[in-house]
Parts: C-alpha cells; structure tokens; sequence
C-alpha cells in the first residue's frame, strides 16, 4: 500500500508520532500533498515544541517566508533579540 492511499486522519497520527523535526521535514518534502496537508503543522511544532528555534534561520538567511511563517504561528522574538538581522518589519507583523 502507498502511504498516500492511507486515510488523512492516519497520515496525521504518524505524523503527529514523529519527534525529530527532521523526520517531520523529511515527511513534508515528500509530494505536494504531504506538503499542503503538512507544512502548516511543521512551523507550529517548531514553535511549540522547539520555541521557534528556525525563526533566527529565516530571518538571518533572508527568508522572509520562514521567518514570517514562525511569527504567524506566535513565536516569541523576544527570545531571539541577539539575531540582528531581525527586521523590524518582520517582528512589527
């Protein structure tokens, strides 16, 4: 059996069984429909359960899709003062 011929309440009890970010990562790089069902969840794991920690990433690379992403989801930027290329039209969102 194929994993996207799993039922979607299926696919999201693995998903939700998965502790690495990378694993999780890994699941939503897969196809495009793994990805729409998927990626939302990824950046509120992140900022649940890892505090935001990409928020720097995105901001420092100029990922402004990722950075505006983890703010969307309530991360904190407070906890990220020290990364100075936080802009403040990001953190203003």
């Amino acid at each position: 059996m194929r994993l996207l011929d799993l039922p979607v309440e299926i696919l999201i009890k693995i998903v939700e069984c998965l502790i690495k970010q990378a694993d999780i990562n890994t699941v939503v790089r897969l196809t495009k429909t793994l990805y729409n069902l998927f990626n939302d969840f990824m950046y509120k794991y992140n900022v649940r359960d890892h505090c935001g920690d990409a928020l720097p990433h995105g901001a420092s690379y100029d990922h402004e899709a990722i950075a505006c992403k983890h703010l969307d989801f309530g991360a904190d930027t407070e906890v990220f003062g020290s990364v100075k290329r936080l802009r403040v039209g990001l953190i203003g969102r």
